[in-house]
Order: C-alpha cells, then structure tokens, then sequence
C-alpha cells in the first residue's frame, strides 16, 4: 500500500514470495525522472537482485533498469532535496559502487573517487551552473565526511565531518582473500591488518545471518578497534551471504553448522598462508548465529 495526496493506491506484491521484493523508489508522474515512477528491488525469476520498474496498476515487472551479473543491487542513491534518483548500488569483492544514471553524476564520482580508493561518493547537490558540487564520502576508514568539488580546478574541499576525527589513532584498510571449495564456489573474505611487521594474532569475525547478510569495506568500529589493540581480523562472506547473486546465497540454505563453517575454515587457510598471522593465536568472534560454536 501506499498513501499520497489523492488516494490509497494498492501494489500487487504477494506473488513474488519468497523471492526478495523491496520498494526502492516512488516518484510522483511529474517529478524530472517520471522514468523511475515506481521501482523495485527483486530477483523473482532472475539470478541476482536487479533494480526494475513494476506497474502501480496491477504490480507486473516492466524493464530492468539496472542490472550487474552476479551481484545484488543493494540500495538506490537518491537527492535528499527533492528525492531524485541518481544511481543503483551493489558491492563487488566486497567494494561498494554506484551506477550512475546521469553522466555527469558518474563522472563527478569518478573524479572524486580518484582521492578515495574504494570509497562510496554519494552527490548530495550541484551548484546552477554545475562548476561546484557538494558530495558525501564514506568509507571503511572515513565514517563520513562532506567536500565541495570545484570542477573547474579539479580540487576538493572538507566542509565537515559527520562524526568527530580520530585524534590519536588512524583507521586501516582491510584486503581481499579468496578460496575455492571443493563444490567449486569462490568464497571472499577481507583480512584487516594492524599496524606493524607481524605476524599478527587473529580473530575471525563472521558476519550473523547466517543467509542474506554479508561483511564489506564499510567502516566497522568492532574491526578497527580490534586492529587499533594489535589484533588482525578475518571476515568471511560464506555461501549464504547476500550481495553475490540468488545462487550463491540459495547455497547457504540448511549448510549452517556444515558447509557454512567449511567455507569459513577454507578462506582461513588460505589468509594463515598469504597473511603475516600467527597460526597459533587464532580466536573465534561473533553475534546472533555467528556466536554460535562450529
């Protein structure tokens, strides 16, 4: 259901269970982009989770407006001021992007993206004549900050940040491994290292779920404390996690307690071989189902 100015306006969803099936946007029939009235986020009948608009009528799917081959469209980045859509957002390898509808939109986050390695740029507004830009980084080592882009020096400035600068300690950067199963999957994982030489003693922190949740480079205060106390930290998206596709989390169904745990245990092999970890000091971290002992 839905309420607007005029009426109550019904949406056909129910058929599309169990498949996901999230509102991502509703804009009204005469707002810039009347393209994007009404969208959703589904993988009913489809590999992945694709952004796609759906009638108000009789709740039929109708184009796909973005899709990425085995990756889950995550959210839509939309202007706080007035609530247009601007772009799709999925993770890959577990780095956060943006498909960008406008042109411009993309090439302004391409620009500032150059200065932020693996951040998330969200635009946030633009100035009339389009030279100057306002837009929000964030990051797994920035909790969020907001620049003004002048495009015609190409130079950023900070305006502010959303949370209070660290004074005394500097947040790291997490890495990606990977393992193959003997069932054939690609199970990634990101190792997060402290400062120093090692090797580092190790917590491995799987996310809970277990099935549709999933660990990125997003700034994690368990995980940077962790690393600030000289610990190295391993997170694991085992079969299940969301964000990969339909068919790798459909993986994870009735695999808790078997091949979930198999999947954690092979990603922490291969990061014992490419990290400087010690394998003697292994310790074992987690919430909701994650908390539970293999």
């Amino acid at each position: 259901m839905r309420r607007d100015a005029e009426a109550i306006t019904s949406v056909a969803v129910v058929r599309y269970a169990p498949a996901t099936f999230q509102p991502a946007t509703l804009r009204d029939s005469q707002c810039p982009h009347a393209s994007l009235p009404f969208s959703v986020r589904t993988n009913a009948g489809r590999p992945q989770v694709d952004l796609v608009q759906v009638s108000l009528a009789d709740g039929s799917i109708g184009d796909t407006l973005f899709s990425h081959p085995g990756a889950d469209i995550t959210g839509v980045v939309v202007r706080q001021r007035d609530k247009v859509p601007l772009g799709a957002a999925y993770y890959a390898g577990g780095v956060p992007n943006v498909h960008y509808f406008d042109p411009e939109d993309d090439a302004l986050a391409k620009a500032v993206g150059g200065h932020f390695p693996d951040a998330l740029i969200i635009p946030i507004d633009h100035s009339v004549s389009g030279e100057q830009a306002t837009v929000l980084v964030l990051s797994e080592v920035n909790r969020g900050a907001y620049y003004r882009y002048d495009a015609t020096g190409k130079t950023l400035e900070k305006l502010y940040d959303l949370y209070e600068p660290f004074a005394a300690v500097k947040p790291v950067t997490s890495r990606p491994v990977a393992a193959k199963t003997s069932d054939g999957l690609e199970i990634r994982g990101l190792v997060t290292l402290p400062s120093g030489t090692g090797p580092f003693p190790l917590v491995v922190m799987p996310h809970g779920g277990p099935i549709g949740v999933f660990d990125d480079k997003h700034f994690d205060p368990t995980v940077q404390l962790l690393a600030n106390q000289g610990f190295a930290v391993l997170r694991v998206n085992y079969r299940g996690s969301g964000g990969a596709g339909r068919q790798f989390e459909e993986a994870g169904n009735r695999q808790w307690g078997r091949a979930i745990e198999d999947d954690i245990e092979a990603v922490l092999g291969r990061a014992l071989a490419e990290f400087p970890l010690d394998a003697s000091r292994v310790a074992l971290m987690g919430a909701a189902t994650a908390a539970i002992p293999p």
